[in-house]
C-alpha cells in the first residue's frame, strides 16, 4: 500500500475523526445538505419510498439506480425510464450473482444487495441514501412492529446523476461508507480531499469535454452555443468547455444555464435566441450539457419555434444515454445531432439472462411493473410468466459498467480479506474489519486494477477516476425511423486528431470548401478586404474594403499600399498594383525586350523581307514579256522594290531595348517617275 493510501487509512479509521475537512466550510456544508434534505426524505408516496429490491448476503452492497423520472409538480416519482434502467438494477444482481458463484473471488462469502430507486433526483436520492447509514431506523421499527436486524451495507453502487452522488458523497463520508459511481461524471467530484470515499468506472467530464472540442476541430467549426443544467453537472462542464475552447480558438457565442424550475416560455425565448444567433451570424452548433427532461423541453420548443433542420447538437451523456427516448417525437429538429457517451460494451450472457426474467423466478419489485408499461401483459398481476425478449433490444444501456462497479467492490474486498484474513482465504465475513467508520475499504478499492467482462482493464487513480473512453453517434434518418448510428470514438490513451471515422450525412446546408455545415460568427472577408475584429470577440467582424492600390495583409487585419513599399524602386512604385486576391502587389509595367530578342526579331524579319524580295525579282524575270511590265521603267521597278523593303528594315532596327516591337506597318509613298 502507497505512503498516500496509508495516510488516508489513518484518517479514515479514527471513529472519532467525523472527516479530514481542510477548512470548516465543509462541516458547513454537511449540515446545510442534511437539514434541507429533512423534510424531503420523508415527502415521497409509500409505494416509492418504501420498495426496495432487496436479498441478504453474508456482506451486503447498497445501489442506487434511477428506474423513474421526477414530477416536480407532485413532487413525486413519475414516469417510468426506458428498460434501460431496469438492466442497470438487473446487472448489479448479475454481477452479484457471477461473484457468488465464482470460488477464487471471497470464497465462502456471499454478497447481499439492497437496490433503491433514486427518481432521477437529488433529494430522492439522498433520502434514499438514509437507509444504507448504520445509525439508520427503519420507518418500520419507529411505529413498535418488530424489527429485523439486517447486516450493514459495506458500500453503495452509484448514484447515476453527477448531483445526487455528490449530495450522496457527502452523507457516506461523514460515516467512511465508500461509493462507486457507474455514471456520474462531473469534475467536482474529482476533489479527493472534499469527496475521499468517491470513486467511478467512468471519465469525468474534463474527457468528455475534449471529446467534443475534437469534434469541433474536426469539422472547423469557430461559434458554438453552450446550454447547460443548473447543477455541479452541468457548471462544472461549463467551465471546463469555456476553458478549453479559448485555448483551441474557438469562441462560445451564447452560455446559458437552465434551472429544473423553467418553463415553457424560458425555454421558447433560448430557442428564439439560438435562432437568432443561427440566422444573423452563422452559428449553428449548439453543445447541450444537460440532462434527459431539459433536452426534452429543448426539443419541443424548438419543434414549436419551427426549426426542423436549423442547429447541429452535440450532447453530452447526461441525455445522450438515453438514445432515442431523449428525442421521441422531436426527430426532425434533433435528426443530425451527435451524442458523446461513455463507452461500454454489451454482454451476450447478460442479454440472455434479463430476457428470460419472469416475475415469478424474480423478486424484483419492478419487473412486473415495467413489463406492463412497455406492453409485454395487460396489468401487472398477469405479468408473472411474461418476459422481456419481445420489448428489449441489444443496444447497451451502460449495464455493464455497473458490474464494473460491483466487481470494483469485490476485488476490493478480497484484497482486504487475504490481507487480514491471510491464506488461504475461507471465510472473509468473519474476519474482515468491516464494522461502521472503519473506512479501511476505500484504500484497497483505489488500489484495485482488474480486467472487466467486456471493458477492459479497470483501474483506479489516485482520487477515485479512470480514464475516458467515449463513443460517438450521430442521429440517422432511415426508412424504418431515426437511429443514433455510432460514427467514431474517442479514448485519452491513444493520441488521434480525427474521432469521427466515416463520413455522416448532413440534413442542413453545407460549406463546398469543407463539406460540412459551417458555424461561425463572420463570414470570411472577400479578396481586398480587411477584417476589423469587434472588440472581446475574436471570432467576430466586420468586412472593409481596401483602396484598388493596396493589399491585404497581417492574417487580412489590415491594408497596405503597394506605392509605399521601401524595397520598390521609386521609378517603379507608380506602376506597382495589388495581384488578383490581394496578396502581393506585382510590377504592372509593359514587358520589354531585352538585346536578345531585338537582334533575333531583327534578323528574323530582315530574313523574311530578303526571301520576298528574291522572289519578287525572280517573278518579274519570269513575267518581262508583259505588256505592263514593259511599259514601266525598270530602274523605277527596282528602286520602289528596294526602298520598300529598307524601310521594314529601317523601322524594326528603331526598336532597341526600350522600345517595343512594333506591329505596325508604314506606307511610304512612292515618287512619280521622271
Amino acid at each position: 500500500m502507497s505512503l498516500q493510501n496509508s495516510l488516508h487509512k489513518d484518517e479514515r479509521s479514527t471513529p472519532n475523526n467525523i472527516w479530514p475537512f481542510r477548512s470548516s466550510c465543509g462541516i458547513i456544508t454537511i449540515l446545510l445538505v442534511l437539514l434541507a434534505a429533512a423534510p424531503l426524505c420523508h415527502s415521497y408516496d409509500d409505494h416509492t419510498s418504501d420498495v426496495s429490491y432487496t436479498r441478504e448476503g453474508s456482506i451486503n452492497l447498497g445501489g442506487l439506480i434511477p428506474l423513474h423520472l421526477y414530477d416536480s409538480s407532485s413532487q413525486s416519482c413519475g414516469d417510468l425510464l426506458d428498460l434501460g434502467s431496469l438492466k442497470k438494477v438487473e446487472a448489479m444482481v448479475y454481477a452479484i450473482d457471477q461473484i457468488n458463484s465464482d470460488s477464487a473471488i471471497l470464497p465462502n462469502v456471499t454478497i447481499g444487495f439492497e437496490i433503491r430507486d433514486t427518481c432521477s433526483n437529488t433529494a430522492v436520492a439522498l433520502g434514499e441514501s438514509l437507509n444504507f447509514l448504520p445509525s439508520h431506523i427503519p420507518e418500520a421499527c419507529r411505529t413498535g412492529e418488530p424489527c429485523p436486524v439486517k447486516k450493514p451495507v459495506v458500500g453503495v453502487v452509484g448514484a447515476q446523476r453527477s448531483s445526487s452522488s455528490k449530495q450522496a458523497a457527502i452523507l457516506f463520508g461523514l460515516h467512511h461508507l465508500p461509493q462507486v459511481s457507474f455514471l456520474s461524471t462531473s469534475d467536482e467530484l474529482s476533489n479527493a480531499e472534499t469527496f475521499p470515499y468517491f470513486t467511478r468506472v467512468v471519465g469525468p467530464d474534463r474527457f468528455q469535454v475534449k471529446a467534443m472540442i475534437d469534434i469541433i476541430l474536426h469539422y472547423k467549426w469557430k461559434y458554438i452555443s453552450f446550454l447547460n443544467s443548473d447543477d455541479t453537472y452541468g457548471r462544472s462542464a461549463q467551465q471546463q468547455f469555456t476553458a478549453l475552447a479559448a485555448e483551441n480558438d474557438i469562441c462560445v457565442g451564447i452560455t446559458h444555464t437552465i434551472s429544473l424550475a423553467s418553463d415553457a416560455d424560458d425555454y421558447d425565448d433560448l430557442m428564439d435566441e439560438l435562432l437568432g444567433m443561427q440566422k444573423s451570424k452563422h452559428a449553428t452548433v449548439v453543445i447541450l450539457f444537460v440532462h434527459l427532461e431539459m433536452v426534452k423541453n429543448i426539443f419541443s420548443a424548438a419543434s414549436r419555434m419551427k426549426a426542423e433542420r436549423k442547429l447541429i447538437w452535440i450532447g453530452s451523456d447526461g441525455w445522450g444515454n438515453y438514445g432515442e427516448m431523449a428525442i421521441e417525437g422531436n426527430e426532425e429538429v434533433a435528426v443530425g445531432s451527435f451524442t458523446v457517451i461513455p463507452s461500454s460494451e454489451t454482454l451476450p450472457d447478460f442479454n440472455s439472462y434479463f430476457r428470460s426474467l419472469t416475475p415469478a423466478a424474480s423478486d424484483n419489485p419492478w419487473l412486473p411493473v415495467f413489463l406492463n408499461h412497455y406492453g409485454a401483459c395487460s396489468t401487472p398481476d398477469d405479468c408473472e410468466n411474461s418476459t422481456l425478449r419481445a420489448i428489449d433490444s441489444d443496444l447497451t444501456s451502460h449495464e455493464t459498467l455497473v458490474m464494473d462497479a460491483v466487481y470494483a467492490f469485490a476485488y476490493a474486498l478480497h484484497s482486504m480479506c487475504r490481507a487480514q484474513c491471510g491464506e488461504p482465504v475461507e471465510d472473509c465475513a468473519t474476519c474482515l474489519n468491516l464494522s461502521a467508520d472503519s473506512g479501511e475499504l476505500v484504500d484497497y478499492l483505489l488500489s484495485t486494477s482488474f480486467d472487466s467482462l467486456v471493458n477492459g482493464r479497470v483501474s483506479f487513480m489516485e482520487n477515485g477516476d479512470v480514464s475516458g473512453r467515449y463513443t460517438i453517434k450521430n442521429l440517422q434518418k432511415f426508412d424504418d425511423g431515426y437511429k443514433f448510428v455510432q460514427v467514431g470514438e474517442w479514448n485519452d490513451d491513444v493520441t488521434s486528431e480525427t474521432v469521427i471515422g466515416q463520413l455522416v450525412p448532413w440534413y442542413i446546408e453545407v460549406d463546398d470548401a469543407t463539406g460540412a455545415p459551417i458555424s461561425v460568427c463572420s463570414l470570411p472577408c472577400e479578396p481586398g478586404e480587411r477584417r476589423h475584429v469587434i472588440p472581446d470577440n475574436p471570432c467576430c467582424w466586420e468586412c472593409i474594403k481596401c483602396q484598388p492600390f493596396e493589399i491585404v495583409i497581417n492574417n487580412n487585419m489590415e491594408c497596405s499600399s503597394c506605392w509605399d513599399l521601401k524595397h520598390v524602386p521609386f521609378v517603379s512604385r507608380g506602376y506597382m498594383y495589388p495581384n488578383y486576391n490581394f496578396t502581393e502587389c506585382i510590377d504592372t509595367r509593359p514587358d520589354l525586350l531585352n538585346y536578345e530578342i531585338a537582334f533575333l526579331s531583327i534578323f528574323i524579319f530582315v530574313f523574311l523581307c530578303w526571301c520576298v524580295f528574291v522572289i519578287t525579282i525572280l517573278y518579274h524575270d519570269y513575267h518581262r514579256g508583259n505588256a505592263l511590265i514593259k511599259e514601266s521603267s525598270g530602274n523605277l521597278q527596282m528602286k520602289c522594290l528596294c526602298r520598300k523593303c529598307m524601310t521594314q528594315v529601317w523601322i524594326q532596327s528603331q526598336n532597341e531595348t526600350t522600345t517595343c516591337v512594333s506591329n505596325k506597318n508604314r506606307h511610304l509613298p512612292l515618287k512619280s517617275g521622271p
